[in-house]
């Protein structure tokens, strides 16, 4: 690969606006819910897909459900999306984020909640 289509991906890769969000990691036996958010959804995906590959469980808060009915009992959920605004700096991105996984933690019971 030459210089400048390196420069190119690079730039384009820098460019690209960061996808964050809110899930849910569902336990299907207990209907209990595990809210993460981040600013890297895919990454967050790619984190549960691998703990499920491996059986590592994926949050110590539901460790417990995971060694009792197995990986295969948890799936995953996007419960919204969130992209970076072009003139949004990494920390003020990050709070829109958390403040979006508190709106969606008022929408579930305690109980229902990891």
């Amino acid at each position: 690969m030459d210089k400048q289509k390196r420069k190119e991906m690079t730039a384009a890769y820098r460019e690209k606006q960061a996808l964050g969000g809110v899930l849910a990691i569902v336990c299907a036996e207990t209907g209990k819910r595990l809210l993460m958010s981040g600013s890297d959804l895919r990454g967050l995906q790619n984190r549960f897909q691998f703990s499920c590959a491996t059986g590592s469980c994926v949050s110590p808060r539901i460790q417990a459900d995971w060694d009792r009915y197995g990986a295969g009992a948890f799936s995953l959920e996007v419960l919204e999306t969130l992209e970076q605004k072009s003139d949004q700096d990494a920390a003020a991105f990050r709070e829109d984020i958390k403040a979006l996984e508190a709106l969606w933690r008022e929408k579930y019971a305690s109980e229902a909640l990891y």
